[in-house]
């Protein structure tokens, strides 16, 4: 066999056998000739037909070595540009330069040789995939009438492969086009589930009568190791009938699938053609789940895995996710996870780096008269949709039953990780370092995924083999089967048989002991979600600016300050009612793991809690704790709360591989409120928990990537915030181990340190900022957090002048930023559009004052200049108040009670000014049953964005004793 670089060694210059703007061109003339030698015996095509294909895969593969080879080449053109003056070549013209000196190409192939192996080999396969196709086509022609209804005889006009993920040696769906315009779909795989699966919706929605009967659910025709899928076209709905159908098949299909256990039913699986939201992936029915027996039955599995009911995934740097939902993905989206990708500038030219990424809307979204449906707005189709699944269900559940326990053996997908880390991990691996060396690359590629905490074993070995020819990895299995493998690339295996429960089993179980309670957990969380979904699109991208109920100008005339403090001791009064209501109630039936929360983006999720300080369950025991500590509450919920907390908070530090964030997200952010509270109730687990706490972390520092236990370097989730964690412990417990473990991560911290503008720096994800230099103003996600957890070290552990350097280098940079035109400090995130800054504990002066009077308070002359240039009066006088944005809400984080806490600590007076309540729009905010997010129970129960921080933000105004923490050194034992 000829290679494509002796083709290249062969040419003369200049001269190629192929037209192409592709500049690794000679693998495009290898897969060409043998995919021409590879079609000439293959009978049952015409000529026309055989090039037809060719040249689908040719313009695929064209599109694929293209990004392969463009990290190497932009390197190289850099190196290029370098050298020659004036004109700096871009992208365009040096691939044209490229494409065109063969001497030149071969060199670079030369110096790369895993880049050569790389694009050889998918060319390889992609002559194989082609040949492949061709013969299947030519020997299941006569079949495929059934699917297009109508003679299979004309002669193909397109081929078009996905433009998708690959698996198995570069094979994907590909979709064919007829002469007469009519369509099929091929797909390189064992259909038998899928088309099983959908006979068995086809037989289902037909027992359920008017609304149902007339479902075009796609056919399959099935091969051994391949088949042929129906081509749905995505259309809008015809007219309201059509929306009102959608959304009761909608439904019907929910049930379907959480019955079934059919998991990662995203937007990209389902089509919405016209009143038929028709799934076109179901190879993941009967997925296996989790079966541990301290979590909730309901919790393990529901309705919510399905991805079919709006939640929130993908979460980057700055906490915001993406909705990918079968429902949701209404409009564009950006996601500020940190891929590794191409950045394209102004003119067209580019580089490579770290950036976010947008996603759009795909064709699982309804369209009326060119305007997007809401899906919120039919919750009640969506929930007829279910009851009525169900109520077919038990008419035919004998059938049901016996029907899935005959799918048994068949072959099923498990997808061990999110494909997301795996196209993070392969996008990093063609970082130019790493193409002059396989052996290098490998090793990259098993060190990014060797993750603990994957639930998969014995996986990994296949995984990193499947990566390194540009392939997703792709797990086998059978249904009723927790082993899988990996049919190409040798890999085998499988879920822990005590912590998982295979799909069929679980859904056989589903069925049998199928209740009214069950049933109403169901609908709860079809309400639920939606409900959130519906406060996601209503606050599009509004950070900073956005009103939950539409209210009045400010009347100064109606308040007094006695009627505020009595509307505030009600809404308190209330809130911890429906606290302890909610919190017994939820933990009886769930455990508590699902419930609202804020998102940083400011609109309102429902999903799991989580154990984070910020939303999670332990900032609301800390806060309940809290309020029992001054306020006698009934501790029948506490201590339950308080132990289910614990427990899970335990779980993931006996498990490697969770993320320790920083002081408001992650492990690291539970274990303070956590300690704090078992100290309170003199349980002696509070030391168990901190030795845990320290073995974690000895574990993690001595990783070689110890970066990956972070989301970033700030306070709320990054490194700096765990610094400032273990600065803590080791005030409140005198343990040496905290004080050293936090040394240890300051010195790895310090290597993290990055140059700007002559100045050791830390920076943050380019995609959440919109400064070239990557970084960020404010306290929880910038520079001045960070300043305040490296003087909070150096006051107490470090007390060098090496950390305090550390320390005034970020304050000076924040005090740079200091905007005069606003009075305040600019908000660089890109999400947000506050163009006078966001005024909050989290983001603006507020925050960053605090910070400032810290440091003040310890004689730190910057920040005892600027208070004094500046003082409070300035900023916090109802006068300077009146210019600001009013409140959105009654949080800590971002709200109306933060704010009135932080004015008790910067300046009391304010406190006396009834007009300051009435710009906080306090009375409208905390009365407890007025707004409708109240009314649909959507109330979030968090500590920093929830009731539990309300009623401790209320006690603050209430009791001058009481300070709310708003800094981790205020954190103290009750």
């Amino acid at each position: 066999m000829q290679y494509a670089i002796e083709i290249l060694k062969l040419q003369s210059q200049d001269v190629k056998s192929i037209t192409t703007d592709c500049p690794v061109w000679p693998y495009l003339v290898f897969f060409t000739k043998k995919s021409i030698e590879g079609l000439t015996k293959i009978e049952g095509l015409a000529e026309p037909e055989k090039k037809v294909i060719i040249n689908g895969y040719l313009r695929n593969l064209s599109t694929r070595i293209t990004n392969t080879a463009a990290n190497v080449l932009t390197v190289e053109k850099d190196i290029l540009n370098s050298t020659i003056k004036p004109h700096k070549l871009n992208t365009v013209e040096y691939y044209n330069l490229v494409r065109n000196n063969s001497n030149y190409l071969l060199n670079i192939l030369e110096a790369y040789p895993e880049l050569d192996r790389v694009l050889q080999q998918v060319s390889e396969n992609f002559v194989d995939q082609t040949r492949l196709l061709a013969t299947r086509l030519s020997e299941d022609r006569a079949f495929l009438e059934a699917l297009i209804g109508e003679q299979s005889s004309y002669p193909i006009s397109e081929c078009n492969p996905s433009e998708g993920e690959t698996h198995n040696g570069s094979l994907t769906v590909c979709s064919l086009t007829f002469s007469n315009g009519s369509k099929v779909i091929y797909k390189p795989r064992n259909l038998t589930i899928e088309h099983n699966a959908s006979m068995l919706l086809k037989r289902l929605s037909e027992d359920a009568g008017t609304s149902y009967a007339e479902w075009e659910i796609p056919s399959y025709i099935v091969n051994q190791d391949h088949g042929w899928a129906q081509f749905v076209p995505h259309t809008p709905a015809s007219n309201i009938l059509d929306v009102h159908t959608y959304y009761k098949r909608a439904g019907f299909l929910l049930g379907f699938c959480t019955a079934f256990t059919a998991s990662d039913i995203t937007s990209d699986n389902i089509i919405c053609n016209g009143s038929n939201p028709t799934p076109i992936d179901l190879e993941t029915m009967f997925y296996c789940v989790l079966d541990i027996k301290t979590i909730p039955k309901e919790v393990r599995w529901n309705c919510a895995q399905t991805s079919i009911l709006p939640n929130w995934t993908w979460k980057g740097t700055d906490g915001i996710g993406v909705d990918l939902s079968a429902l949701g993905g209404l409009r564009e989206q950006y996601v500020s996870l940190n891929l590794y990708q191409y950045i394209e500038d102004d003119s067209g030219d580019g580089t490579f780096g770290t950036d976010g990424v947008k996603i759009f809307p795909a064709e699982n979204v309804l369209y009326i008269d060119g305007e997007v449906v809401s899906p919120w707005l039919y919750e009640q189709e969506i929930r007829e949709g279910f009851n009525k699944f169900f109520s077919v269900l038990e008419k035919n559940k004998l059938f049901v039953v016996q029907k899935i326990q005959s799918f048994k053996g068949l072959p099923s997908r498990y997808v061990p990780r999110p494909t997301a880390t795996y196209h993070y991990a392969l996008q990093c691996s063609l970082h130019a370092s790493l193409m002059r060396s396989t052996n290098e690359r490998e090793a990259f590629l098993a060190k990014i995924l060797d993750n603990d905490n994957a639930p998969a074993k014995g996986f990994l070995p296949a995984e990193v083999k499947a990566l390194l020819n540009l392939d997703i990895p792709y797990a086998k299995s059978q249904v009723g089967s927790l082993d899988f493998f990996e049919p190409h690339y040798s890999g085998e295996g499988h879920l822990d048989p005590n912590t998982y429960l295979d799909g069929l089993s679980n859904s056989v179980d589903y069925i049998e002991n199928f209740s009214e309670s069950r049933r109403n957990f169901e609908l709860a969380q079809i309400n639920n979600t939606l409900t959130a979904m519906k406060f996601m699109y209503d606050h599009d991208k509004k950070l900073t600016t956005h009103n939950f109920r539409e209210v009045d100008a400010i009347n100064l005339n109606s308040l007094s300050l006695p009627d505020v403090i009595e509307s505030i001791r009600r809404s308190q009064h209330e809130n911890i009612k429906f606290l302890t209501t909610k919190i017994s109630t939820e933990l009886s039936n769930n455990g508590l793991w699902y419930g609202f929360h804020a998102s940083p983006g400011g609109y309102i999720e429902y999903s799991e809690l989580g154990e984070d300080l910020y939303y999670g369950l332990s900032g609301i025991i800390y806060g309940l704790v809290t309020i029992h500590h001054m306020t006698p509450i009934p501790t029948d919920g506490l201590l339950p709360l308080l132990n289910e907390t614990y427990r899970r908070v335990v779980a993931k530090l006996d498990n490697q591989g969770s993320h320790l964030g920083g002081s408001h997200f992650g492990i690291s952010s539970s274990i303070l409120p956590l300690a704090i509270c078992l100290k309170y109730f003199d349980d002696s687990r509070h030391n168990e928990l901190l030795e845990k706490y320290k073995n974690y972390l000895h574990s993690a520092m001595s990783e070689d990537w110890w970066q990956k236990y972070y989301w970033g370097a700030d306070l709320l989730s990054g490194m700096y915030g765990t610094l400032s964690v273990l600065t803590k412990l080791f005030e409140l417990s005198g343990d040496y181990e905290f004080s050293a473990l936090a040394v240890n991560l300051h010195g790895k911290i310090d290597t993290e340190l990055t140059i700007a503008d002559g100045k050791r720096m830390v920076q943050f994800d380019k995609s959440v900022t919109i400064r070239q230099d990557a970084l960020l103003s404010g306290i929880s996600h910038g520079v001045m957090g960070c300043a305040y957890s490296a003087f909070y070290f150096y006051k107490t552990i470090a007390r060098t002048a090496e950390a305090y350097d550390v320390f005034t280098t970020f304050l000076d940079w924040e005090l740079k930023q200091f905007d005069e035109s606003i009075n305040n400090w600019p908000d660089y995130r890109r999400r947000s559009e506050s163009k006078g800054g966001e005024f909050s504990w989290s983001h603006g002066l507020p925050g960053n004052y605090l910070a400032l009077q810290y440091f003040a308070e310890h004689g730190v002359q910057e920040a005892l200049d600027f208070i004094t240039e500046k003082p409070a009066s300035s900023f916090f006088c109802y006068e300077s108040l009146i210019q600001r944005e009013r409140p959105s809400n009654d949080s800590m984080c971002h709200g109306a009670y933060g704010l009135l806490n932080i004015l008790k600590k910067l300046y009391p007076a304010a406190l006396s000014d009834p007009r300051v309540y009435a710009w906080l729009n306090l009375s409208l905010l905390a009365e407890h049953d007025v707004r409708e997010l109240r009314s649909r129970s959507a109330d979030p129960l968090g500590l920093w964005v929830g009731k539990t921080g309300a009623v401790l933000g209320a006690s603050g105004i209430l009791s001058r004793a009481y300070e709310f923490p708003f800094l981790v050194h205020q954190m103290n034992y009750l």
